[in-house]
């Protein structure tokens, strides 16, 4: 699908043809009240917005993991099977929830490209039937390749094949939109906007379209990158954008910079005003 390195994303004609299928589950990451209003034909709910960790330590990164393990497996998310999960478009909520799949190597964790908006102007069906789920064994284990702490954030800074990767708003990355204990960017830090993803429909824009996006600010193919923005939504986004494009190496802060701008010990890049 337009070209991307990787078949993660899936249009909604060819969706079409999955939906009811036997190995195939479809995933609602909205908000409660726009799921019971309508949703596709026979979706799960899984909304996990606002569990964020703001403490990246070994122990509380472990418990964070291992509770959203057992989310997966109480909303019924099965390892065996497909899993195409969707938004009202493909923006930040659904692409954190396929990255913390693929955090635990979800080998079939797929997105609906544009969301149920591209799926609505198809003029594809939607359901206000509930769906029950059936809890599942989410026994996948976490892959160490896939997020960053804040310890590998810092130990990356400076290191000349490691990108530290910005993707909050401007304001943010100049320190003038101030949402932690200090404003400010990570030092070193590229900053591209996470926007700079999506076309105007909110579907992911095309590999040929993404990938001089990145590369023309240095980010390249075999460069180790690592992502990050307010609470690890819009870092995963881009995390997601990056695979698309075929990179390998690809982590998303998850502490992001709640946790960086919180901690005074850590250092940060300040812009002067009109910077």
């Amino acid at each position: 699908m337009k070209d991307y390195a990787l078949p993660i994303l899936i249009a909604p004609d060819e969706l079409r043809s999955l939906v009811g299928s036997a190995g195939v589950q479809l995933i609602d990451c909205r908000p409660t009240e726009a799921y019971v209003a309508g949703h596709l034909p026979g979706a799960l709910h899984a909304d996990l917005y606002g569990l964020n960790l703001c403490d990246s330590d070994p122990a509380p990164l472990r418990a964070f993991l291992w509770m959203i393990a057992y989310l997966f497996g109480i909303k019924g998310i099965d390892p065996a099977q497909t899993v195409v999960l969707y938004d009202d478009t493909t923006d930040w909520r659904v692409a954190r929830t396929w990255w913390l799949l693929d955090c635990f190597g979800h080998p079939r964790a797929r997105i609906l490209n544009g969301g149920l908006r591209a799926w609505a102007s198809a003029g594809l069906p939607l359901s206000a039937e509930p769906v029950a789920p059936v809890r599942t064994n989410f026994a996948l284990q976490p892959q160490a390749d896939r997020l960053a702490s804040y310890r590998e954030v810092l130990a990356g800074l400076g290191q000349p094949g490691t990108r530290i990767l910005d993707v909050r708003t401007r304001l943010e990355h100049l320190g003038q939109d101030i949402q932690a204990a200090r404003g400010g960017s990570i030092p070193g830090a590229i900053w591209i906007d996470y926007l700079e993803n999506l076309d105007e429909q909110g579907a992911f824009k095309p590999a040929h379209v993404l990938a001089p996006i990145y590369e023309a600010a240095g980010i390249r193919p075999q460069s180790e990158v690592i992502t990050y923005c307010q609470g690890g939504y819009r870092g995963a986004h881009t995390y997601l954008a990056l695979r698309l494009l075929g990179y390998a190496r690809v982590r998303n802060y998850i502490g992001a910079w709640k946790e960086w701008g919180d901690r005074l010990d850590l250092p940060i890049d300040v812009f002067p005003e009109g910077a």
